[in-house]
This record gives structure tokens, C-alpha cells and sequence, in this order.
């Protein structure tokens, strides 16, 4: 294995790097290389930023950093984007009224309140998209950008939980191997934020959800999350039977290498992986922290081209990460926020999902 790592990292020895994931069909799709872009990772001047969010009662939980400001220059909009990727749904209670033109500014920043009640299956929002998206309850924050970096829209995620069980992982239908669409999850358990994981059950790997074990627990990740005690592990191959030991509930494997360690983005090879949609997790290494990032790719909303490996960690670096990695990408990339999905890319079956459930 050309990373040296121990274990079954999944680290693919090929010189020439490809990324498949499966489909529903059984049949798999090759990523093909893309027009570079720029060199330099911007905010889109059409998006709102209105700096910080106050933290309620001057604090956002015990053991967290205050957010971090990303580094940002304006740039010219991308000339096919005219709209957030998402349709807006029309508010029946709202009177009919003449349809503002598409140039009149965009609504306020949403800032969401905590659900009215557990027994809500799923807070869904039907109002009108704008970035930042801020929401907090009283024991998660969650922080949505949409970012223009490297020529391509990516939709970054941070949580702050002072309940670290928020964050979890599913196998559909709760079974080992079996897919199904982001959205038709999404629809049927209370998620609050929701995106695609890895593809271990796909490629019959062991791993956990959930503190449930499937396979053997003999087997080496890369990732593992602990709803216990809240911490994000990223790094060497680490077997599933210590993770247990030290308590953490869930295992994350897809096969790439690191994109961030020690505060660095690692990824060797500059022309690894193609140009298209990403899934990448983070951390900065404080308790409860997480970064959870979806792009855009292969032109699928008109304008990105979508990111390399490399590009990948270097966005993560940029948002704070000390430890980042990549779950599934390409056609399985997919970012849900309330029952909306973010992302404009048709959607593929899953066999693995990593969400934040609405109910505290």
C-alpha cells in the first residue's frame, strides 16, 4: 500500500486514481477530469455576509471556540447563476401579490427557531433560501455557507452540539446493504441536516452504527465519531475493536487518503481524484465540532466544475480543520437542510447516511 498505513485502509495503489460508487442498478460511473479553475477560494458577492452571529447568553456550549472567520475576496458572479439551486415554495397563507423580478434583493438571513415539539417527525422549511443559514436549540448550532472556491459552489456545514447523540449515522431501512435516495430518508426520520456517508456497507466492510457492530471488528478505519463523549477521530487505520474499547459508536471509510492532519492539507497528489462533486468531514479538534461539506461538480448547476482531492483539503484548512478526510462522492454527493435539498445534482441510492436528528 503506496500510504504505508496499517491495516485495510482501502487506499487505492493504482497510479491513475478513479472514485465509482454504485448506483441502484448495480452498474458503477467513472469521474472524468474537468477544466481547472482559479487559484484562490472566494465568497460569491451575491450571497449574503452579514458577518457573525451573536451567541445567545455570550456562550455556545462548554468546551467550544468562538466561530471562526473564513478569509474571503469578492469576485464576479459565475454568469449561469441566477438563483439559489433549490425552488422556493410559496407560503398559502401569503396573499397573491404581483412576482417580484429575480433581480430585487435577496430576503434576510433565516434564522431558525428550535422545534416546537418532539413529537414533530421533521422540521421542514418552506421558505425562502438565503446564506448564511443559522440555526440553534439548546443543545446544537448549526452554520450553513455557500461558498465559491476553486470555481465551484460548496455548501459548508458547522455544528457545535452540547448533546453530541445529535449527530448519527443510518443504513437504510436499518439494514446492512441495503440504498436508498437522501430525500426519501430524510422524509421518513426527524432529520435535521443530512448528507451522503461512505460507501462501506456497499463494498461489505465492517463498521458501526450506532454503537451496533456489523462484520468484524478486527477491521481498520479512518474516521470514527463518538456520541459519548463527542469527539471526531481522523487519522491512521484504527481497528473497530479499540474504537469500542474507547467508546466511540460509529466508523466512517472511504478509502482516500487524509486531506488534513495536523492542521495541514496532506493529499500527495496533485492530479488524484478528478474534478467533480465532494463529500468531506472535519474537525478542529474541539469536542462537539464538526464540519460537515457538500459541492457541486461536473457542471451539474450550470457553473462548478467540481473539486479535486487536494482542493478538498485545502478547503477544509481554510475553514479551521485540523483533521479532514472524504466520504463518498461524485453521484452520491447530496446535502439536505430541513426536507430541502441544497445540492442540484440528481440523486443516486445510498447505502450509508450521516445526519443531525431535529429532536434533542
Amino acid at each position: 500500500c503506496k500510504c504505508k498505513k496499517s491495516g485495510n485502509c482501502g487506499c487505492n495503489t493504482e497510479e491513475t486514481e478513479s472514485v465509482t460508487a454504485e448506483d441502484g442498478s448495480g452498474s458503477t460511473e467513472e469521474i472524468t477530469d474537468e477544466p481547472s479553475g482559479s487559484a484562490a477560494g472566494t465568497a460569491h458577492p451575491a450571497e449574503d455576509a452579514s458577518g457573525q452571529p451573536e451567541v445567545e447568553n455570550g456562550e455556545t456550549q462548554q468546551g467550544t471556540t468562538a466561530w471562526l472567520t473564513i478569509p474571503v475576496t469578492p469576485v464576479e458572479a459565475p454568469a449561469a447563476e441566477t438563483a439559489a439551486p433549490t425552488e422556493t415554495e410559496t407560503d398559502p397563507a401569503t396573499e397573491p401579490e404581483t412576482p417580484a423580478p429575480e433581480t430585487t434583493a435577496r430576503p434576510e438571513p433565516v434564522t431558525e427557531a428550535e422545534p416546537t415539539t418532539k413529537a414533530k417527525a421533521k422540521a421542514v422549511d418552506t421558505g425562502p433560501l438565503s446564506f448564511p443559514i443559522e440555526y440553534m436549540d439548546e443543545s446544537v448550532r448549526i452554520s450553513i455557507e455557500k461558498l465559491w472556491y476553486m470555481d465551484t459552489w460548496c455548501y459548508c456545514a458547522r455544528i457545535q452540539m452540547k448533546d453530541y447523540s445529535r449527530l448519527k449515522t443510518a443504513l437504510p431501512y436499518g439494514r446492512y446493504g441495503a440504498k436508498e435516495t437522501l430525500s426519501k430518508y430524510t422524509k421518513e426520520n426527524p432529520c435535521l441536516l443530512a448528507i451522503n456517508a461512505d460507501y462501506a456497507a456497499g463494498r461489505n466492510e465492517p463498521l458501526l452504527r450506532n454503537g451496533v457492530l456489523y462484520g468484524s471488528d478486527d477491521f481498520a478505519v479512518q474516521c470514527a465519531w463518538s456520541q459519548s463523549n463527542g469527539n471526531l477521530k481522523i487519522g491512521e487505520p484504527m481497528v473497530i475493536s479499540n474504537l469500542i474499547k474507547d467508546g466511540y459508536t460509529d466508523t466512517l471509510q472511504f478509502g482516500a487518503d487524509l486531506l488534513v492532519e495536523d492542521g495541514e492539507s496532506v493529499y500527495w497528489r496533485k492530479d488524484g481524484g478528478k474534478s467533480c462533486q465532494r463529500t468531506l468531514i472535519g474537525t478542529d479538534g474541539t469536542t462537539g465540532n464538526v464540519w460537515l461539506v457538500v459541492t457541486e461538480g461536473r457542471y451539474s448547476d450550470g457553473v462548478s466544475r467540481g473539486l479535486q482531492y487536494y482542493e478538498g483539503g485545502d478547503l477544509l484548512k481554510s475553514l479551521g480543520c485540523t483533521y479532514g478526510m472524504a466520504l463518498d462522492g461524485g453521484g452520491s454527493s447530496c446535502m439536505i437542510w430541513r426536507g430541502r435539498r441544497l445540492t442540484t445534482s440528481s440523486e443516486r441510492e445510498l447505502p450509508g447516511i450521516l445526519y443531525v436528528t431535529n429532536e434533542p
